[in-house]
């Protein structure tokens, strides 16, 4: 009478009062095996007869395969072929594992924040190191990698909102910045310049300031803002209108206008071309007009039109405005007797000789003698 079954195998437990059944027992504990256990075999060469799924460590660290490839640690059989599986391993825990072979990858959680490292084959390398203060950064050195924190650049806890990174004595040091124009009414395009010594937005003049891009038009524009400048300055409008329609009778596009304030704060009006009268043929209009425009104050355009018959005319406009900022007078000179900037008069700037104005017998004025003394040339 049986006492229970094996957990895995489900053979009967036989008692003593049980009649033999040897053959058939057997035969159930033997189908289990076969397709249930791989064996385990822990030696320096493979198995002589190996099964499917069997596992093999190998425990010698020169065996290969037919195909060069290492066997050393652990391998499993697929019914025709051993396959390494140890260099595709990841450990992760507090100790090294062992044993070791090359390019076994560990995460050591003995640290805080954990090191990534890898065997090179004689030491343990750090693939990626824990971190440790804020502001460090990766860097190689002789033992691997390391966060190491850069002398070459300030820290930045040192900063304060507003300020930028500068060159102050030849060493990286956080500075306010002094004086940054605002970026009202600053269009795209515009870049920040040291004008005469002053921080200042300014159009490149290399690149459009604006541009009208118009197709299929079939009326006047009236008065349109084009580009209100920041900064006096020299602007070049270039202008080109074709007619892409014809009238049935007759028609004209232009003339084209340009309207703009000087640094004066004169209006100025600058008429373009118009077209003759084409009711058979596509005309068209270009042309560049130059204006001196008066920071923050608009250049505007305008474009007569004039079409009769069945058919209107139609056309194409477009526009292209280029400049700079106008240079800056300041009433003074760069240098003068070895000094630069700023330049005032000084004693031993003029002397007698620099003087030709006489009073006709070859003598100075009086009056110009005493300022000739007054400025200690005399």
């Amino acid at each position: 009478m049986s006492s229970g079954l094996t957990t895995r195998a489900g053979v009967s437990y036989p008692v003593n009062s049980d009649n033999a059944a040897v053959a058939s027992d057997i035969q159930s504990i033997a189908q289990f095996i076969d397709s249930n256990v791989a064996l385990f075999v822990q030696a320096a060469s493979q198995p002589a007869s190996p099964i499917k799924g069997q596992i093999w460590w190998c425990t010698s660290t020169t065996a290969v395969d037919a195909n060069g490839n290492s066997q050393y640690g652990f391998n499993w059989y697929d019914g025709n072929n051993w396959y390494n599986v140890t260099e595709q391993m990841f450990m992760v825990g507090p100790m090294a594992p062992l044993p070791t072979f090359s390019g076994l990858l560990w995460y050591d959680t003995s640290t805080a924040n954990g090191n990534f490292k890898y065997w090179s084959g004689t030491a343990w390398v750090d693939i990626i190191p824990a971190t440790t203060t804020n502001g460090q950064v990766l860097t190689s050195s002789s033992t691997g990698i390391k966060w190491v924190t850069p002398s070459y650049l300030p820290s930045s806890e040192s900063a304060t909102n507003g300020q930028v990174l500068t060159i102050v004595s030849g060493t990286p040091a956080w500075s306010s910045v002094s004086s940054v124009p605002t970026t009202s009414g600053i269009i795209n395009g515009y870049v920040l310049t040291n004008a005469s010594g002053t921080p200042t937005w300014q159009a490149v003049s290399s690149s459009a300031n604006a541009t009208v891009n118009l197709t299929a038009q079939s009326a006047a524009k009236s008065v349109t803002t084009l580009f209100t400048p920041v900064n006096d300055g020299l602007y070049q409008i270039a202008y080109y209108a074709k007619v892409t329609t014809a009238a049935t009778t007759s028609s004209t596009i232009g003339p084209f206008t340009v309207t703009s304030t000087d640094p004066d704060g004169n209006t100025v009006v600058s008429v373009g071309e118009s077209t003759s009268q084409n009711s058979t043929t596509n005309g068209f209009i270009n042309g560049i007009i130059p204006v001196y425009a008066k920071g923050g104050t608009a250049i505007q355009y305008a474009l007569s039109y004039a079409s009769s018959g069945a058919t209107a005319m139609a056309y194409d406009l477009y526009i292209v405005v280029s400049g700079t900022v106008a240079p800056v007078s300041t009433g003074t000179v760069a240098s003068f007797n070895g000094r630069t900037g700023a330049v005032t008069p000084a004693t031993g700037d003029y002397n007698s000789a620099q003087l030709t104005y006489t009073n006709g017998s070859g003598s100075l004025y009086g009056s110009d003698i005493l300022t000739l003394r007054i400025m200690g040339a005399y």
